[in-house]
């Protein structure tokens, strides 16, 4: 940059170059990401066995509050991690950059510390997400050895769809559904007691 600055280029000329290398880097990531979240719901649909039923897993999709959710991070982290490093190869001052560098070093004191920081952050959030991720496969694992406490043998299930929408049904319908359930449960009660 301070090459660059030394033949001549201008300071919002760098910053610009800057944020749209970050905008790039951080929307391609962003596309990858969904590009593996797309597969990875196909994947997880593919590999559940017909023996675990997980309610309405068919309509799993990735929506689009997600979407703008990742759009909106996307540019953030754009504008964020790219304006800090042009804001700084903005403010040096070319002379000491050019003599630092001919001396072998790539930045200054100062230049290094952030980066040392922002390496230790990294690490340290990527420990927390792998203890995280490493904590949840364990109590999945843990909730699948739980004896849920009833008998699951010889148990009868119903299922009575409910409209998604009652104002697109007919009253008389949803008239004669409820009348069918109550009468179910007053004869499950009586053949309970």
């Amino acid at each position: 940059m301070a090459i660059r600055l030394a033949l001549g280029a201008g300071r919002f000329r760098l910053v610009r170059q800057l944020l749209t290398e970050s905008l790039l880097l951080s929307g391609a990531a962003a596309g990858l990401g969904l590009l593996f979240a797309f597969w990875g719901i196909e994947v997880l649909i593919a590999i559940v066995p017909e023996t675990v039923r997980i309610p309405r897993i068919d309509q799993l999709v990735i929506d689009e509050r997600v979407l703008a959710f990742t759009l909106l991070a996307v540019v953030l982290a754009g504008v964020m991690f790219g304006l800090a490093p042009a804001l700084q190869s903005v403010r040096t001052n070319v002379q000491d950059s050019l003599k630092e560098s001919s001396r072998g070093a790539t930045s200054g004191v100062r230049g290094r510390r952030m980066g040392g920081l922002l390496v230790i952050s990294q690490i340290a959030l990527a420990l927390v997400l792998l203890i995280g991720a490493g904590l949840l496969i364990r109590t999945l694992i843990e909730l699948q050895r739980v004896d849920p406490g009833i008998d699951a043998k010889n148990l009868l299930t119903l299922r009575i769809p409910s409209p998604d929408r009652p104002e697109n049904v007919d009253p008389a319908d949803l008239q004669r559904r409820e009348v069918f359930v109550t009468g179910l449960l007053e004869n499950f009660n009586r053949w309970r007691e």
